[in-house]
């Protein structure tokens, strides 16, 4: 018995049942996204499940295997990672609603590339009516100016609900902004 004790505190990790290691993976992937209010905290949060979801495959096959069958965890898509990228996240995702974080950097115009290049129309706006939130930062270049006019314009948004611009910018002379559209539903 005391043996049976011992072997099992020392079993392999990879010997954990799949609702423990999904658990683990769940807990790790969202810790600190809910509570960060600030772009950059939200987009170190980002990086940081990036880099636990590649690590899995270091751990063993089995946590690996999880960890591409949990579909929340692929769900959060930023927008500047390559096409490539973006597309498997958005497969492994299933049909879970997804939380979409489009980062507009400082680049001079000239160096901007297309609007719809930056933002993977193809991919990304395919699945349009699954986004629950949409996070711009930087908004003011060209790029940020395009992607609100297709998403105000084109796709389904039915399932959005949230909606949050961060501007990089400072504007003393800005006499009036204003955001139009529907009354927000009541809940």
């Amino acid at each position: 018995e005391e043996l049976a004790f011992l072997r099992a505190g020392v079993a392999p990790i990879s010997a954990c049942p799949n609702e423990i290691i999904a658990r683990i993976l769940l807990v790790a992937y969202t810790s600190g996204l809910d509570e960060a209010g600030d772009p950059t905290e939200i987009l170190l949060c980002i990086s940081q499940a990036r880099t636990l979801l590649s690590s899995t495959r270091l751990v063993s096959p089995l946590w690996r295997a999880v960890a591409i069958s949990l579909t929340q965890l692929w769900a959060r898509i930023h927008v500047e990672w390559n096409r490539k990228q973006r597309t498997l996240w958005l497969e492994r995702s299933g049909t879970r609603p997804l939380d979409v974080y489009l980062t507009v950097d400082s680049r001079p115009p000239e160096r901007w590339e297309p609007a719809g290049d930056i933002v993977g129309e193809r991919d990304l706006f395919l699945h349009s009516s699954r986004w629950r939130s949409l996070s711009i930062r930087n908004p003011g270049g060209r790029i940020a100016g395009e992607f609100l006019r297709r998403v105000t314009r084109s796709i389904d948004l039915k399932s959005l609900e949230s909606l949050k611009i961060w501007f990089g910018i400072a504007a003393p002379q800005l006499a009036r902004y204003e955001c139009g559209g529907p009354a927000p539903r009541s809940g």
